[in-house]
C-alpha cells in the first residue's frame, strides 16, 4: 500500500528487472515514480513480456515532464509483442544513452533533437531506413551505435530495419556518424543498407572510429565481405576488429 506523501529516494536512478511482469506491477512502478521528489537520472525497465496495459507510456510520459533522465534502457524479453514507443519518448531532450530491446520506433514528427545523445542501442527494434536516418541525424554528437537483430527472429517476421536498401543510404548513414567511436552490427543491417552497388569508400573517413564489432557475417556473400572492408578501408584509426562468421559458413568450407 502506498500513501499520498511525497518521497525522496536517496539513489537518483530505477532499475528494474522483472521475469514475470503483471500490470499490477508497473503500476505500482509509476506510483513509486509520482511520489519521488526529486531527479531521475537514470531509468531501466527489463520486463520478459510485454503486459497489455498503458503504465509504461505513463512512466514514460512522467520522465519526459521530469527532463532530468539521462539514460534510458527499455529491454522487452523476445518471443512477445514489440513495444511501441510513445510520442513522449522524443520529449527526453537530456538523454545521453539510449538501449532498446524488442520495440518499434515510428517518428511522427522530426522536430526533435537528442543534443546529449552518445550511445545508441537499438537490438530487434522496428524502424525503417529512413526514420533510422532520421533519427541518427537528431544525434548529432554520437559516439557509440549498435544495429543488432536476433538470429532466432524469423525471416519472415523482420525485427530489425524495413524498406528500400541501397548503397546510397549506407553512405547517408555514416555521414550522420562523423564521431562515432565504436560500431556494432550484424548481418540485418549490412542487407538493408548495403544491396546494389557498394562504393570502394566513403566520402567521409570515420577518422575516429576505434571498435569495430560485426556478428553473423557469411564471407561466402561478396555483398557482406564488401561491406566489412568498406568500413575497415574508411576507418584509418581503427584499433579493434571483432567479427562472428556464421557456424553455418565454416560448416559449408569444411
Amino acid at each position: 500500500m502506498f500513501n499520498n506523501n511525497p518521497i525522496r529516494l536517496s539513489h537518483t536512478f530505477f532499475s528494474i528487472c522483472i521475469l514475470s511482469i503483471k500490470c499490477k506491477v508497473v503500476h505500482a512502478i509509476y506510483t513509486v515514480l509520482l511520489l519521488h521528489r526529486g531527479p531521475v537520472l537514470e531509468f531501466s525497465l527489463c520486463v520478459s513480456q510485454l503486459p497489455s496495459c498503458c503504465e509504461i507510456d505513463q512512466i514514460i510520459m512522467h520522465l519526459a515532464n521530469n527532463t532530468t533522465v539521462e539514460k534510458f534502457n527499455l529491454v522487452i524479453g523476445l518471443g512477445h509483442s514489440a513495444y511501441k514507443l510513445p510520442s513522449s519518448f522524443f520529449s527526453l531532450k537530456r538523454l545521453t544513452h539510449i538501449n532498446l530491446k524488442n520495440c518499434v520506433v515510428q517518428l511522427q514528427s522530426t522536430s526533435f533533437r537528442f543534443e546529449r545523445l552518445t550511445s545508441l542501442c537499438f537490438r530487434n527494434v522496428s524502424i525503417t531506413n529512413k526514420m533510422l536516418i532520421c533519427f541518427i541525424s537528431c544525434c548529432p554528437i554520437l559516439k557509440s551505435l549498435t544495429l543488432v537483430r536476433s538470429d532466432n527472429v524469423p525471416i519472415g517476421e523482420e525485427k530489425h530495419f524495413v524498406g528500400s536498401a541501397q548503397y546510397s543510404a549506407l553512405v547517408q548513414l555514416f555521414q550522420l556518424l562523423p564521431l562515432i567511436e565504436h560500431l556494432e552490427m550484424n548481418c540485418c543491417p549490412v542487407k538493408c543498407f548495403a544491396s546494389g552497388v557498394i562504393p570502394q569508400s566513403l566520402p567521409n573517413k570515420l577518422v575516429h572510429l576505434r571498435a569495430l564489432v560485426l556478428h553473423g557475417l557469411s564471407f561466402g556473400k561478396e555483398d557482406e565481405l564488401r561491406f566489412v572492408l568498406l568500413l575497415v578501408t574508411s576507418s584509418p584509426n581503427l584499433k579493434k576488429i571483432k567479427m562472428e562468421v556464421k557456424l553455418q559458413y565454416w560448416m559449408n568450407i569444411f
